[in-house]
């Protein structure tokens, strides 16, 4: 079925036209069996990798065209690309490329590109040895006028020009489909052309003649042929004295690229049916290669556009079950939470303080003897907390109450011999000694340390400091009441606008999160704090009814009913405030 150097010569040609660094392989065997020899290769020598073999295998018993990554150390840039080579019906081999990863539309191209060449070149072998085998063998090698272009436009005058000259034409024109209508691209051996121009209008009319109708239009009708009249192709004709036309469209998939558009003058013959089925095949390899130029050649903005235009096909054209479900979902959906309300609120950490926080402080200098109170135990008034060490202060009191028996004992002595000069130094010693008591018995009144009012200790865990000194005022337990707490929210600066003294609130504790708490906003703090993760705010807040199993120190997630909203603007406020915000701060 196939031979080796046309083969070769296709397969070059096909690697060319996609990439300088293509490599590939054509793999050849009997019709739909089951081992598959290698043909042809291309660079010379190349014999394939044990990916591409997997993917020839896979490739026939799935008979379609398949894509994978090569798995040569260059996963993320390369791809193998394997389609199985048909003819009437039946898998005659398979052609396998390794080229640079590409998209999904230009993958789409690159099959079409296959699927067309595989078609010729099932006939190559078979038409080798008529003239018209010939002239469909050079047809190939116009593919080739793309690959030292630098643009598209480029590409496609001098494949016109190219046409022009291999196929006997006076002049060949190249227009793309754009806006509905024809725009005319490039005309043979002339590269600098204006649409502006009488015979460009009259090139464009002709083509959109023939893509409105997608059949090639012939003029004058040869024999055997559709006798309708064609009135852009008859102008054409008048007013550019040209002997025969033929327009010809573009395909590829099933949209309308294009058209080329075909002249002869009275000195070349006309168009038989014979070249217009060349000229059909031209077209047909031409299509899916230039298109593939278009897409590489495409700015940002059409790129942009030619994704909204599929996009709309796929939405409001046939097919597409599946996405036209989804998007009337969404834009269902989108309605439905642009048109309900809900309520806004503004969440944030929120932590449960004592209102009062009362502090028990060391009354003197001394030792820590013993601790019966912790953080988070509840105490009653007047219960011992800790107790300081009183040994210093009971010999303290033993050598005063003995100095005060000594004066006592002078001062009377004193008196009885009527010194009045040592009874007034004795009377003074008495009056120092009785104060000394006096201290000594208010401080070890005050050894131990009781809670002033029933409540909670919220902190002081003194159990691990037991003989440790004690400074004068030195803070040791802080106790909050059981009955009064108040709620301190930090709001996020992005909210706290939003945020009013009277709003109610609940409040979820992360210790009870099935039991919502409501409070009533009382105080917002007008100086930010800042922490790890953002700037808050100070917001007070107090609780209807609290609960007994409340302790200071809870925390959990407090939410700030503001006003009702549609449910769009609530889910992504926040978004478009930081757009906003980034916006301002870079443009000018």
């Amino acid at each position: 079925m196939f031979q080796k150097q046309p083969t070769t010569q296709w397969l070059s040609m096909q690697c060319r036209l996609i990439d300088a660094t293509a490599k590939g392989a054509v793999f050849v065997g009997e019709p739909d069996g089951s081992a598959y020899t290698l043909l042809a290769s291309w660079p010379e020598g190349y014999a394939g990798s044990p990916a591409m073999t997997e993917m020839v295998k896979t490739a026939v018993t799935r008979r379609q065209t398949l894509f994978s990554a090569a798995n040569n150390g260059d996963t993320d840039t390369r791809e193998i690309l394997a389609a199985p080579l048909l003819h009437e019906g039946k898998i005659q081999g398979v052609v396998a490329l390794d080229v640079p990863r590409s998209t999904n539309e230009e993958r789409g191209a690159l099959a079409q590109m296959l699927h067309v060449g595989s078609a010729w070149l099932g006939q190559l072998d078979s038409m080798a040895a008529s003239p018209r085998g010939e002239r469909i063998a050079v047809a190939l090698d116009l593919a080739g006028a793309c690959l030292s272009s630098e643009s598209f436009a480029a590409a496609a005058t001098t494949v016109a020009t190219e046409l022009a000259a291999r196929l006997n034409c006076d002049r060949v024109s190249f227009g793309v489909v754009h806006d509905r209508h024809v725009k005319l691209l490039a005309l043979s051996h002339n590269a600098g052309f204006s649409q502006r121009q009488q015979l460009g209008r009259q090139l464009e009319a002709a083509m959109d003649e023939a893509l409105e109708q997608e059949i090639t239009v012939l003029y004058p009708t040869a024999p055997g042929r559709d006798a309708r009249t064609y009135v852009a192709h008859a102008e054409l004709a008048r007013w550019q004295q040209t002997n025969s036309i033929c327009t010809v469209p573009l395909h590829y998939r099933d949209s309308l690229l294009g058209a080329l558009t075909f002249e002869r003058s009275a000195e070349r013959p006309p168009f038989d049916v014979e070249a217009v089925s060349l000229l059909e095949q031209t077209a047909a390899l031409l299509g899916p290669i230039l298109e593939l130029r278009r897409c590489q050649d495409r700015g940002l903005a059409t790129v942009m556009n030619d994704t909204a235009r599929v996009a709309l096909k796929r939405l409001f054209g046939p097919r597409h079950l599946v996405t036209k479900l989804v998007s009337a979902s969404v834009v269902l959906l989108l309605t439905l939470l642009t048109i309900i309300p809900g309520q806004y609120q503004v969440t944030a950490d929120a932590v449960l303080e004592g209102r009062i926080e009362r502090v028990v402080a060391a009354p003197q200098k001394g030792f820590l003897q013993s601790v019966s109170a912790r953080p988070g135990d509840v105490v009653a008034k007047g219960e011992t907390l800790a107790s300081l060490d009183d040994r210093d202060l009971k010999l303290e009191q033993l050598k005063w109450s003995a100095k005060q028996d000594q004066v006592t004992q002078e001062y009377r002595r004193a008196l009885a011999e009527h010194d009045r000069i040592n009874i007034g130094v004795q009377s003074a010693q008495l009056a120092q000694a009785e104060s000394q008591l006096a201290l000594i018995e208010k401080q070890l009144s005050r050894i131990q340390l009781l809670a002033p009012f029933d409540g909670v200790v919220v902190s002081g865990d003194l159990s691990q400091a037991l003989g440790s000194p004690v400074e004068l005022g030195q803070v040791m337990f802080k106790l909050a009441p059981l009955d009064d707490y108040r709620v301190i929210i930090k709001v996020d600066e992005l909210d706290i606008a939003d945020v009013r003294e009277k709003q109610r609130a609940r409040l979820t504790l992360t210790a009870t999160p099935d039991k919502a708490l409501d409070i009533i906003i009382e105080k917002i703090t007008p100086v930010s704090t800042a922490d790890a993760r953002a700037n808050y705010f100070r917001v007070e807040a107090k609780l209807d009814n609290p609960p007994i199993y409340l302790r200071p120190g809870m925390q959990g997630v407090a939410k700030i009913d503001i006003e009702s909203r549609q449910l769009l603007w609530i889910w992504t406020h926040s978004l478009l405030n930081w757009v906003r915000l980034k916006l301002w701060s870079l443009l000018p």
